[in-house]
């Protein structure tokens, strides 16, 4: 089939996390309608998109969610979220989970900081998202966002390793002008993690030392080896582990849109 874009055209290519959108109708009356055009590289051939949490408000009782949902799990069976609080400040949050992405998100719990430490989880990944809670309603979904936990097996009296090398979607992308890489480590390891560009030029280099296992996260400011912004554009994060097993290298691809 022929793609509806044009042949420069930049597209997603890999998993992108959910995209708030918003659109403005004062100006139209009776029936809208609304034309999505999607597109990809062929890097990919996972599941494709979904609309999803369609919402009609009046423009001055919009309740604005919170942004930027970011899971981490820090212990065995610990996971802490962050979010940013709204332009508005809410009563507090509502906080929702799921370990089964084909299940509906149940009601965690409510705070009334802009973290969470969700604690006592068994073996698995597990999905969030967190609502803010005004006097005059709840909003909407932030964007969601996972983490994996592992347990603790009190007949043995030891914690079970859930971790696997594996480098992770940077998040957000798109980006501007920062954004956070993620990847895990099973064992003790040599871990390089650089950045190219769409030359194949080497850009940045985050990482390169020995580190031990668990999850780990470092941030791309959008600046080369020499503290430059780079410009607008496509990017790959590299990453090269060396361990016990053997060599493991991952490649991600990222877009910085200025």
């Amino acid at each position: 089939n022929n793609p509806p874009f044009a042949s420069d055209t930049q597209v997603f290519s890999g998993s992108i996390d959910w995209e708030r959108a918003f659109f403005n109708l004062e100006d139209y009356n009776g029936t809208v309608k609304f034309r999505f055009i999607f597109g990809s590289d062929g890097a990919t051939a996972e599941e494709g998109w979904y609309i999803d949490d369609i919402a009609i408000v009046e423009p001055n009782v919009f309740l604005e969610p919170p942004a930027n949902l970011y899971a981490e799990n820090i212990n065995a069976n610990e996971i802490e979220l962050n979010w940013e609080q709204p332009s508005t400040q809410p009563v507090n949050y509502n906080i929702y989970r799921r370990n089964n992405p084909n299940n509906p998100y149940e009601f965690l719990a409510n705070t009334s900081e802009i973290f969470y430490l969700d604690t006592g989880l068994s073996y698995g990944i597990y999905y969030y998202v967190v609502t803010a809670v005004y006097e005059e309603g709840e909003s909407s979904f932030s964007n969601p966002a996972q983490a994996y936990s592992g347990s603790v097996n009190s007949d043995e009296n030891i914690v079970q390793s859930v971790y696997e090398v594996e480098l992770f979607n940077n998040y957000p992308n798109p980006f501007n002008p920062s954004t956070t890489i993620s990847y895990s480590l099973k064992e003790y390891s040599k871990v390089t993690l650089e950045i190219y560009n769409i030359k194949g030029q080497k850009v940045r280099t985050l990482v390169r030392e020995n580190q031990p296992s668990g999850h780990h996260k470092v941030v791309w400011n959008g600046k080369d080896n020499n503290n430059r912004c780079v410009a607008s554009g496509i990017y790959f994060s590299i990453f090269d582990v060396d361990d016990n097993n053997g060599d493991y290298t991952s490649v991600k691809k990222m877009l910085l849109l200025k």
